[in-house]
């Protein structure tokens, strides 16, 4: 039997929720309502020919959350019902393999008002593994200022895990200790730190400090070195080594300039072949040689 496609607009109590349902939806509804709110339902619901949902479970209970009375649906006939089973498993599931290019993203987000909708509380909740770094630079910068001035007012000293921000931690190290004291060194927040100080850094101002670094890069343990073929491709590297790819490889996601988001500029090269990275003062409100004093006894 050919499968048949009607257009039609139905009333919401007329939509049928599977009942073996395998997606958990409640954690969505209230930012689908959201999104309904601001952009009107754009996306009609799918259904069989008896009106039992094939996509778009979230959808229905958010419409009948803000008392809407009709919506769109597309209607389909002649589906087995193995082909319904595993266009609601794949219709959902297909979703999760995409992937975001987040520079794209940030400029698509820059100037958009979402009229008291709380973005920062969105990216928290559904921000998973790179976590706040998803976040436009611009939405949190109010943020970052707040809490760096308010440390200071204290006489403590900043640090902030975003690498967005990196550049306005008080030091490279995650205790924001006293640059003096022992601590870990020979990595890219301490070439940022040096270049905010300087203006400039190159690769030798902190490959000095990578004597821990000269193990088998395959063998880091913490460092997700990805797949078999990634670590096929690097075979024979020390760490030490990749880092120095990354460090001239500025395309690269874990880069000096894009792990810092352009924080870090490359501008030409060492006698050695290394890139040069400059301080980029107009992507961040952190000047150039701005450095804040602390009297170590109240530490």
């Amino acid at each position: 039997m050919a499968i048949k496609k009607e257009f039609l607009k139905v009333k919401v109590s007329q939509l049928i929720p599977y009942e073996n349902n395998p997606r958990i939806n409640e954690p969505a509804v209230a930012d689908t309502m959201e999104s309904i709110r601001q952009c009107e339902n754009l996306d009609p619901i799918e259904v069989d020919e008896n009106m039992v949902i094939l996509s778009g479970h979230t959808r229905m209970l958010a419409m009948q959350r803000l008392g809407i009375a009709e919506t769109e649906v597309d209607k389909y006939s002649g589906l087995t019902e193995n082909q319904k089973k595993k266009y609601r498993i794949l219709a959902n599931k297909t979703q999760e393999l995409a992937q975001w290019d987040f520079d794209k993203l940030k400029k698509e987000l820059d100037g958009l008002d979402f009229d008291g909708f709380d973005i920062v509380e969105f990216y928290h909740k559904y921000s998973n593994g790179s976590g706040y770094l998803r976040l436009n630079r611009k939405i949190k910068e109010q943020y970052i200022h707040k809490m760096r001035d308010l440390c200071h007012e204290l006489g403590l000293r900043f640090y902030v895990s975003d690498a967005h921000f990196k550049e306005c931690c008080d030091s490279c190290c995650c205790c924001a200790l006293p640059d003096d004291w022992e601590y870990s060194r020979g990595h890219f927040a301490a070439a940022l730190q040096i270049a905010k100080k300087t203006g400039k850094v190159q690769w030798k101002d902190i490959e000095k400090d990578m004597y821990f670094l000269n193990f088998d890069y395959r063998k880091s343990e913490g460092f997700n070195t990805n797949s078999a073929e990634n670590r096929a491709h690097f075979a024979g590297m020390t760490m030490k080594d990749y880092m120095r790819y990354l460090w001239n490889a500025p395309k690269r996601g874990q880069s000096p300039y894009r792990l810092f988001e352009k924080v870090l500029i490359p501008n030409g090269y060492d006698e050695e072949g290394n890139i040069v990275y400059y301080y980029n003062q107009s992507v961040t409100f952190q000047k150039q040689g701005e450095e804040k004093e602390f009297d170590l006894m109240r530490l």
